[in-house]
């Protein structure tokens, strides 16, 4: 018996061969009402960062009001602390206003020189990390989030040991809930889209920063870092454990105008792609292909008339990028988007999301 997602899912699949009538939306004004609903934040991906490489590790810490969470991160890293390696715990507090700066300071205080907090006014997520690497002190790098943790089991001495040589290590990762209980064993196939989940040579980061002012800022990850000429090592144990948090910004996105951020930082990492030495080739546009379904589910609860504009710059940025380039992989998202069939795009979307 088919389940329900999977009725949907062909039912929008087989709508979405009726819908070829065009969308008239001209560019400019497509764009025009986007920035008016949200405008363009500011940041970029490309900078430059100093390094001064004294540690084999350093892992950093963004935090912003986890007063309930932090805990329980902070203490997943005593077993850290007693690596062989030399090992530096960055904490930036990003102008919480709850009690998250207080148990860090506190935590610093118990470990000693090994544990640092910096405190600073508010500038989101990717601002909180960017502060630590600005001065990258570890041979490698480490992002861990706060509301995340660590496996008390974690073998981090094996993990430094087995990483030398390589840019980056994709370790596994457990999806856990509020409380702490396993939801699912996430085996690294390949490169995820997130930035935790890893250690990354501090070569990485050298012209890399996380862009400020946006949502989804992991996005570089797949758009960016991942196309980088990186020696890359799947390590097959899990280094991660990932709290579905329902506070985060991925819960609570949808109805909030600013998860067309999705689409704007898409927009930049296709800016940005040649100041990394990447090219418009096939990957790089099955990739836009995948992220403008993504792009589209994060902004579903959003009028209409915002989801026609974000898909009328899609085909502007499709047909100023990959002019020529077609996709076997997204072959009907392809043909929709070109044709500017939004009524096709957006149920051959629906049919995807519900298929997985």
């Amino acid at each position: 018996m088919l389940s329900k997602k999977r009725i949907i899912a062909v039912a929008a699949s087989g709508l979405a061969q009726f819908c070829n009538w065009k969308t008239r939306t001209d560019y400019v004004a497509a764009r025009e009402t986007l920035m008016s609903w949200s405008p363009k934040p500011k940041g970029h991906c490309f900078g430059e960062n100093t390094e001064q490489i004294m540690y084999d590790l350093q892992i950093i810490i963004p935090a912003y009001n986890v007063e309930g969470y932090i805990k329980n991160c902070l203490e997943s890293l005593k077993p850290v602390l007693n690596s062989r390696h030399k090992i530096l715990i960055q904490i930036v507090d990003d102008g919480s206003t709850d009690e998250t700066g207080a148990i860090s300071d506190r935590f610093a205080k118990e470990t000693g020189e090994s544990v640092t907090v910096i405190h600073q006014k508010n500038i989101g997520l990717a601002g909180a990390r960017n502060t630590a690497l600005k001065a990258i002190l570890g041979e490698y790098v480490m992002l861990l989030d706060s509301d995340d943790y660590l496996p008390e089991d974690i073998a981090i001495d094996h993990i430094l040991d087995t990483v030398k040589g390589y840019d980056i290590l994709q370790g596994d990762y457990k999806t856990v809930d509020s409380n702490g209980h396993v939801l699912s064993q996430n085996k690294a196939s390949q490169l995820s889209g997130y930035a935790w989940g890893k250690l990354y040579h501090h070569t990485v980061f050298k012209e890399f920063q996380f862009p400020g002012g946006y949502w989804f800022e992991d996005t570089p990850i797949k758009f960016l870092i991942s196309r980088m000429d990186l020696k890359i090592k799947k390590q097959n144990e899990f280094i991660y454990c990932y709290r579905k948090n329902p506070d985060g910004i991925t819960a609570k996105s949808l109805n909030q105008r600013k998860s067309l951020d999705s689409y704007w930082v898409t927009e930049l990492c296709l800016e940005e792609m040649p100041a990394f030495g990447i090219k418009y080739d096939q990957r790089s546009y099955d990739n836009l292909l995948n992220q403008s379904i993504l792009n589209l589910k994060r902004i579903r609860k959003q009028p209409q008339r915002i989801r026609k504009a974000m898909f009328v710059l899609t085909n502007e940025v499709v047909e100023k990028y990959f002019p020529d380039m077609g996709s076997a992989k997204y072959a009907e998202i392809d043909n929709a988007i070109r044709n500017r069939q939004f009524a096709k795009y957006e149920l051959l979307a629906i049919a995807d999301w519900c298929s997985q």
